[in-house]
């Protein structure tokens, strides 16, 4: 065959002509066909026979025969005319290994194969130009492998020998199989005919653990002829996803294959036999480290019931079986199953090994880590302990075991509110284990992942990061970018900057990790749910709920279908998911949902487990939403038993239903017994969380609501204060948190009258959350809300209006129309519209907000009767005053029979209908209800509370148009008094308190002593409000007039004049 030019090869004194073109049309995917291979092996069996490696072959064999033309094998046997061909299987194999049982392993092909004429095998001792292959360098050859890899679409492996498989410890052979996983190719792994034989054999006969194997693929061990050959695979390894992911890709792959090879042996057992083997143990450990649980549990069963037949119950290896399956049922949430096989085994190790046997101890390990999972950590510390203790005394205080013992037992700590015991425990095993395995073992960086949880639940979010930011690295380098624990480490992260308030960098994080798992365990994994679930909480906490849903439907859906619906993964996913519906104002779902997780868990955990007693608090919280107060007072009394009882007075969450009650005590209108809660937390915290804590400055925040709430505002407003100090100190200006505490310092403020400072703290807060939040994130559109309520305090009706309008259609499109957020804001800028008389314009919304209301919260509810009152003061506002009474008596009446008739609002509902009823004229009516007002008020919230200030300003006044000025009087005084003593001179409810006075005293011809009140109420409403606020210009006409009856009409037309058209107030 004519071509560019000829090489003549000499073989055995044969000439044979090699055309280059055919040399380049079969090269690098060429492969030879099995019946060549065939031959090759028996044309050389006499050298064979002296068990030639394949090295050995190359250099005697393939390269003496191809040295004249200085080609392949393959393309020595394409000129002969021999079967050559696109390569359907990759050979990977090691060169070390006896050339001959290599051989008969890839010939395996010729019985196992449907059509073994079309089979083509890529086998680098012939495939490759064994003359040339020096020249090629390392990128050429890692390109070809991977490239061949993954045209050829197959890679056959020989797993020889098998009590010690070379390829699992040469680089090449590793990396080819990742390429071939990586590519997506399928991957075949076989050994000879003699060689599976004898694993067969020994599978049957004889101890073996499937995971001397495992244990063997690690590539940094690996070896290689050429060290330089290493280390550049080492380096493509890293580009391609790490070392870590190699390593699990390989391991994945072996173990299916292991599974495979250990049923057939075991099939073939007798049955007296099987349960007893070793295999049975092996193969069911092989299982469960897959994830093919139920497969496990099988066996596991089958090999306990067998030995306990055999063997005894306490016989040793009957011992091991129990604490295996006792194991698994763990892992499947079977707590309940799995105790007493906890149990079972450490009393038997107990009696057979004696306390101090490594075995016991690891028992004690075990049964103390179910209790833990089972809320019962009262009983599972001192285990611990006795684990820790006896690990140190028999194996040293730097062994693995110790070390693993120590983070267990800081674990639990942890979880019971132990920090500050815990935090020297995980110390000293992140330590032990830096020194023991070095700062890039796993179990290094797993410590130094658990030390940094446990800082960031002390709230040393600056202390935690850099361990976060260590673990992820020393996981990307040590095991891969797509390893589970590299991912898990990833999510630690995300979640320490959501708590640094850092959500945009947080949500890459989250999503990275969660796109990880779905591709590394798939999208049913538990860890890929848990994933999932902390993307919707990072998404529902930037008030992105749309997007968050699905995501916690998916997690519920596949947990309900991986781990069953009682599981308690698929309980929490049942509480995260009502959690949201309540935050997206669907409270009819979201109250099934709570039932039915608070219902599984008491059955699957117990009434006692903190689990169970999360679930009653979130209930509780969803009914006091609801206005079901009797309801939820119960659950939040149990829970806080509960928490008291498990995790003692001092733990955070005890500290939370603290909180909890007190909020619903303030709702019932029972202040005395909140108070004594909220300080209880409050000092619980500081003494165990210390002064700066978030936990610490939440309940500063509550005790400082509480206070307002009193009236005591001088003492809640260093508290307020310093809350917001705090937050801007431990989590910056821009934490969400800190813009929260900004917010409630500026409505104390705005209720101290303090409008001028109040204003910069509510635009900060604004200009805060919109950016770090969005324009239409629901605390966004509650600082919108905020600020529009202090410019219209201000007077300041053009600006708070277009404020009030953003809130409100924010609100209908990120939350729905009956959402009761966008009810209320409906209800907030209907009030401005009431006050800037535009009446037609509000009423509309008054009336939907009240029919939104009751459709989705029901007449009774506490909003509902708000806006009823709402809607009635706007009809009494514009005459309708047939209209207005009802709903007023509707709102009493439902207020009595939901609050109590001492509630602030109840007392509010009766001072309103007495007021409509005095504008009626009907001041026999009005007189008892605003007296029955007054006494509740001074009895529930004390004689110096504004809302009692303002009750004896309205009996005054009613007393004032009956013409009993006598009894009229001291009324006024007293409430200015108050007032001035309670709220400040400058107060605008002071400077209101100084008008009535006034005009009584006006009334009753004592115009010296009004002329003063008049004036100074003037001047402090021109200093507080301005000189054009409305309030400021009546009080320009109450003192015009007042100078007007005194005949001072130089002094008095002035002030007409700037008043004009206002009319007179009292």
């Amino acid at each position: 065959m004519e071509g560019r030019g000829s090489k003549v090869v000499e073989d055995a004194g044969a000439n044979v002509t090699v055309a280059e073109e055919h040399i380049d049309q079969h090269f690098p995917t060429a492969g030879i066909a099995l019946a060549d291979l065939q031959h090759f092996v028996e044309e050389h069996q006499e050298q064979l026979r002296r068990g030639w490696s394949t090295a050995e072959v190359c250099e005697r064999v393939v390269k003496p025969i191809t040295a004249g033309a200085k080609c392949s094998y393959v393309q020595l046997v394409a000129a002969r005319g021999g079967g050559v061909g696109t390569a359907t299987v990759f050979v990977s194999h090691a060169w070390r290994y006896t050339f001959a049982e290599f051989a008969e392993a890839v010939l395996t092909l010729q019985r196992t194969e449907e059509r073994p004429e079309e089979v083509f095998v890529w086998v680098d001792v012939f495939s490759v130009n064994q003359h040339k292959s020096h020249e090629r360098d390392f990128t050429w050859w890692s390109t070809t492998f991977k490239e061949a890899v993954r045209d050829i679409g197959r890679t056959l492996v020989v797993l020889a020998p098998f009590h010690d498989p070379i390829p699992l410890t040469r680089a090449w052979c590793l990396f080819e199989i990742f390429s071939t996983v990586d590519t997506g190719a399928a991957l075949d792994l076989r050994l000879s005919s003699k060689e599976e034989m004898a694993f067969s054999a020994q599978l049957q006969g004889g101890e073996y653990d499937f995971n001397t194997w495992v244990a063997k693929v690690n590539l940094e061990r690996a070896e290689a002829w050429d060290p330089q050959d290493l280390a550049r695979i080492m380096q493509a390894v890293r580009e391609s996803g790490g070392v870590g992911r190699l390593n699990e890709v390989v391991i994945g792959a072996l173990r299916e294959w292991l599974g495979a090879q250990g049923q057939i042996p075991l099939q073939q057992m007798a049955e007296e036999d099987r349960a007893t083997s070793a295999l049975i143990s092996s193969l069911a450990r092989l299982l469960q480290d897959q994830g093919k649980l139920g497969e496990a549990e099988s066996l596991y069963r089958e090999a306990l019931e067998g030995k306990r037949a055999k063997l005894g119950a306490e016989h040793p290896s009957t011992l091991n079986s129990m604490n295996s399956l006792a194991g698994l049922l763990s892992d499947q949430g079977k707590l309940g199953e799995a105790e007493p096989l906890y149990r079972e085994a450490l009393e038997g190790r107990c009696a057979k090994l004696g306390a101090e046997h490594p075995n016991t101890l690891n028992s004690i390990n075990n049964f103390a880590g179910l209790l833990q999972e089972q809320g019962k950590l009262g009983e599972a510390e001192p285990l611990y302990r006795e684990a820790l203790e006896g690990t140190r005394a028999k194996l040293g205080a730097e062994h693995p075991s110790t070390l693993n013992s120590m983070n267990n037992l800081a674990v639990l700590l942890s979880d019971q509110g132990k920090l500050g015991e815990a935090e020297p425990l995980y110390r000293e095993a992140l330590e032990g284990r830096r020194a023991k395995l070095g700062a890039e073992h796993p179990d290094t960086l797993t410590s130094m992942n658990n030390l940094a949880v446990l800082l960031q639940d002390q709230g040393k979010l600056g202390e935690a990061e850099p361990l976060y930011r260590d673990a992820l690295e020393g996981k990307r380098a040590k095991l891969g970018a797509e390893h589970p624990s590299t991912l898990n480490s990833m999510n630690n992260l995300a979640g320490l900057l959501q708590d640094q308030g850092k959500l945009g960098e947080a949500e890459p994080l989250y999503r990275e990790a969660l796109e990880g798992m779905r591709a590394k365990l798939g999208t049913d994994h538990p860890d890929t749910l848990n994933f999932m679930n902390n993307l919707a909480n990072l998404l529902r906490g930037q008030g992105k709920l749309g997007e968050a849903e699905p995501l916690y439907r998916e997690a519920l859906d596949g947990r309900r279908a991986k781990l069953g619906a009682e599981h308690p993964d698929t309980l929490a996913s049942m509480n995260n998911l009502a959690v949201l519906l309540q935050d997206q104002g669907k409270l009819g779902e979201a109250e099934l949902l709570y039932r039915e997780a608070l219902e599984g868990r008491r059955a699957k955990l117990g009434a006692e487990h903190p689990s169970t007693l999360d679930s009653m608090n979130n209930l509780a919280g969803l009914l006091q939403g609801q206005g079901k107060l009797g309801e939820a007072e119960p659950l939040f009394r149990e829970a806080l038993e509960g928490r008291r009882a498990k995790l003692g007075a001092e733990h955070p969450s005890t500290l939370g239903s603290m909180n909890n009650l007190a909020s619903l005590f303030i709702k019932q209108g029972k202040l005395g017994e909140v108070e004594l809660l909220y300080r209880e937390a409050l000092e619980g915290r500081r003494a165990k969380l210390g002064a700066e804590h978030p936990s610490t400055l939440d309940s500063m925040n509550n005790l400082a609501v509480l206070l307002k709430v009193q009236g005591k505002l001088g003492e809640a407003e260093p508290l307020y204060r310093d809350e917001l100090e705090g937050r801007r100190a431990k989590l910056g200006a821009e934490h969400p948190d800190t813009l929260n505490s900004m917010n409630n310092l500026a409505v104390l403020l705005k209720e101290q009258g303090k409008l001028g400072e109040a204003e910069p703290l509510y635009r900060d807060a604004l200009e805060g959350r919109c950016a770090k939040l969005g324009t239409e994130h629901p605390s966004t559109l509650t600082s919108m809300n905020n600020l529009a309520s202090l410019l219209q305090d201000q007077g300041k009706l053009g600006e708070a209006e277009p404020l009030y309008r953003e809130a409100l259609e924010g609100s209908r499109a990120k939350l729905g129309a009956e959402h009761p957020r966008t009810l209320g804001s409906m209800n907030n800028l209907a009030g401005l519209l009431q006050g800037q008389g535009k009446l037609d314009e509000a009423e509309p919304l008054y009336r939907e907000a009240l029919e939104g209301s009751r459709a989705k919260l029901g007449a009774e509810h506490p909003r509902t009767l708000a806006s009823m009152n709402n809607l009635a003061g706007l009809l009494q506002g514009q005459g309708k005053l047939g209209e207005a009474e009802p709903l007023y008596r509707e709102a009493l009446e439902g207020r009595r029979a939901k609050l109590g008739a001492e509630h602030p609002s109840t007392l509010g509902s009766m001072n309103n209908l007495a007021g409509l009823l005095q504008g009626q004229g009907k001041l026999g009516e009005a007189e008892p209800l605003y007296r029955e007002a007054l006494e509740g008020s001074r009895a529930k919230l004390g004689a110096e509370h504004p809302s009692t200030l303002a009750s004896m300003n309205n009996l005054a006044g009613l007393l004032q148009g009956q013409g009993k000025l006598d009894e009229a009087e001291p009324l006024y005084r007293e409430a200015l008094e108050g007032s001035r003593a309670k709220l400040g001179a400058e107060h605008p409810r002071t400077l209101g308190s100084m008008n009535n006075l006034a005009g009584l005293l006006q009334g009753q011809g004592k115009l010296d002593e009004a002329e003063p009140l008049y004036r100074e109420a003037l001047e402090g409403s021109r200093a507080k409000l301005g000189a054009e606020h409305p309030r400021t210009l009546a009080s320009m006409n109450n003192l015009a007039g007042l100078l007007q009856g005194q005949g001072k009409l130089g002094e008095a037309e002035p002030l007409f004049h700037l008043s004009i058209a206002v009319v007179p107030v009292s």
